[in-house]
């Protein structure tokens, strides 16, 4: 996985030990070593990811494809492309999709700067004089031995993100979207905030359509960067509204002949047979595949980890190699895109009739004016609603365990109350934009955003649409004119309307109707699917399931292959009679709930897992390096 990592030490043995953990996942990664310290990058094939300055400094990049064509311009400077220098501050170009680490001549000082949606996720680590950063988090846990964070865990745990810079340890910490730290010798650290997303008022007059039209050259921009790293470009493909705008931008910027598209999951299910249709419509090659118990290989699993720090997306690592094996490609996707489809306002956040209220207003009435009395009035009720409750129970930890950590509750609060006020400083001002940035931030840039994470550790993405100069004029439009898909609706009727004619794969008229008509038949084809479903149960299982979605992890029921995925699971915090339970019940068929959830939790459950076996045997090496602090191993 492209990725960049960085260490200033004078243990010789502390900057050894992160080095030679990158060189052992990624072999071909480029290093630089100074005195007292070193700094490194990987990429894939095409442009160097770390430069010599004039000045003797290192310049280092990761991010999408179109990272890699900036630095591919630096001569002894930091290309524009990149971004510059103000004063002795690197501060990146809006363009730039990326992150960037500057180390100076003397390794006494180095500067990382991370792009504003922290798609790409940079972590560090600090105990007194020495100080390290790297993209991935393995190879700083394994450093030394940590003692845990509850908090972290508690987090993503139950929602697959962590709050305020939390990881997975105490002594590693998250930078967050938009950050630019610098690190001085004698152990001063020092972070800015340079984000401003979301703390523009919008414009509350703009309409959708004056608003496609200003927004889709923007897209056709934002994709035509990082395609030109290889010749052919590949989009992980489905039914969506956001791979429809990307597939129409790729033709109209790259022509048919460039552009492959993939799909995976259920290869007889509604949505690939019409993710199929919209691609060999537009002149596509297409290339379908089931996900199969291959994903749960516990080899794979802990490769899968190590190159890119999960373990929640093996099938986009899968789907990935099988485009790399038909050569090699730049792999675009839609990650992010559910800003310009207004997905992350409170619809994402309530339920039952919070929710259909949240859609009629959206859909139907202006958005007021920010109004500071009604901003107090919602503030103590935000926390909770952007998930500050922590784990109490969860059917896959021991009880015991959760209950040893005193205030854990009021921790968790805290954390995402950090998160809103830092919001709140940036500018941020009403509900609905807070609501929106933190969604956006937290389950766009950690989770979903490891969909393309779990891609690049096979080739190079591109991610149109975390291009700041494109969010910021998204957001400069009302929800209200990007919601439920309305943005993306007219820009497909201004510049590609023939993709309007299918319908998306979960509902049940095409994508011309109107949004509230499409939300509409959404209603109907769930009732339909809980009709068929209680036939199924009633007639035990003559009748067959309505398979609308891409989703096929009915392999998980196979005899023997989550039983043997949990008895490899290593950590005393698991409840394995309890986790063996819902096994059985997946088996004979009893399990009630969708089988992509508990997929995604037994995900986050092997990442943890994984993450802490690096524990384990940093503890067994003997005494923990400088900066290690005692690993409390779960009782």
């Amino acid at each position: 996985m492209p990725g960049l990592f960085g260490v200033l030490a004078d243990d010789p043995a502390v900057v050894g030990a992160l080095v030679d953990q990158w060189l052992r996942i990624w072999p071909d990664t480029q290093v630089r070593r100074t005195a007292g310290g070193a700094i490194g990058a990987h990429g894939f094939q095409g442009p160097t990811p770390l430069q010599l300055l004039e000045n003797g400094s290192t310049l280092a990049v990761e991010g999408d494809a179109s990272a890699y064509e900036g630095i591919s311009l630096a001569k002894g400077q930091v290309p524009p492309e990149v971004g510059r220098y103000e004063g002795r501050e690197l501060v990146l170009a809006p363009s730039f999709r990326g992150n960037a680490a500057v180390l100076d001549p003397g390794g006494r000082e180095v500067q990382v700067s991370t792009e504003w949606t922290g798609t790409f996720p940079i972590y560090t680590w600090q105990h007194g004089d020495a100080f390290a950063f790297s993209s991935l988090q393995g190879p700083l846990l394994s450093l030394a031995p940590h003692e845990l964070d509850p908090v972290g865990l508690s987090q993503y745990l139950s929602h697959s993100y962590t709050c305020s810079g939390h990881s997975f340890v105490r002594s590693v910490r998250r930078l967050l979207p938009g950050q630019h730290l610098r690190f001085r010798r004698g152990g001063t650290v020092e972070i800015q905030e340079r984000s401003t997303l979301w703390s523009e008022e919008p414009d509350r007059e703009a309409s959708t359509a004056e608003t496609a039209r200003r927004i889709y050259p923007l897209i056709s921009a934002a994709v035509r960067r990082g395609s030109s790293v290889h010749e052919t470009c590949s989009l992980m493909m489905s039914a969506g509204w956001d791979a429809r705008l990307l597939l129409a931008a790729m033709h109209g910027e790259m022509g048919a002949s460039r552009v492959r598209t993939l799909s995976h999951g259920d290869t007889g299910g509604r949505e690939l047979r019409l993710a199929k249709a919209i691609s060999t419509a537009m002149g596509s090659r297409h290339v379908e595949r089931e996900i199969t118990t291959s994903v749960l290989d516990h080899g794979a699993l802990a490769t899968f980890f190590e190159r890119c720090g999960s373990a929640i997306f093996p099938h986009w690592i899968e789907s990935a190699a099988e485009l790399e094996r038909g050569g090699s490609t730049t792999i675009f996707s839609g990650v992010y895109g559910e800003v310009l489809g207004g997905h992350y306002g409170e619809t994402m956040v309530t339920k039952g009739a919070g929710k259909a209220l949240a859609l009629v207003n959206n859909l139907y009435r202006k958005a007021p004016a920010a109004n500071h009395a009604a901003n107090v009035r919602h503030r103590e009720a935000l926390p909770l609603l952007l998930g500050a409750t922590p784990i109490v129970t969860r059917w896959y930890l021991k009880d015991d365990w959760v209950r040893s950590f005193d205030g854990l509750p009021g921790r968790v609060l805290d954390s995402v109350n950090q998160d809103i006020a830092r919001l709140e400083r940036r500018g941020v001002s009403s509900q609905q934009r807070l609501i929106e940035a933190f969604v956006s931030e937290h389950r766009g840039s950690q989770f979903i955003g490891t969909q393309a994470l779990s891609a690049r550790t096979r080739a190079d993405v591109s991610l149109p649409f975390i291009d700041r100069e494109l969010l910021q004029a998204a957001l400069r439009a009302p929800l209200r004119a990007r919601f439920h898909n309305q943005l993306n609706q007219e820009m497909l009727r201004q510049h590609a309307p023939r993709l309007l004619a299918y319908p998306m794969a979960a509902t049940l008229v095409s994508a011309r109707h109107s949004i509230l008509a499409q939300e509409l038949s959404r209603g109907s084809r769930v009732v339909l699917e809980q009709v068929l479903a209680g036939l199924r149960k009633s007639t035990g299982g003559r009748v067959s399931p309505w398979r609308m979605g891409w989703s096929n992890f009915g392999f998980l029921a196979n005899p023997g292959i989550l039983a043997e995925a949990v008895e490899a699971l290593t950590l005393d915090i698991w409840d394995r009679e309890r986790l063996l339970r819902i096994v059985r019940q997946v088996e004979d068929g009893t399990w009630g709930k969708p089988l992509h959830t508990l997929f995604y939790q037994l995900g986050n459950i092997f990442t943890v897992d994984h993450a802490f076996r690096m524990q384990v045997r940093a503890q067994a090496a003997g005494e923990p390096a400088p900066g290690g602090v005692a690993w409390k191993r779960p009782a």
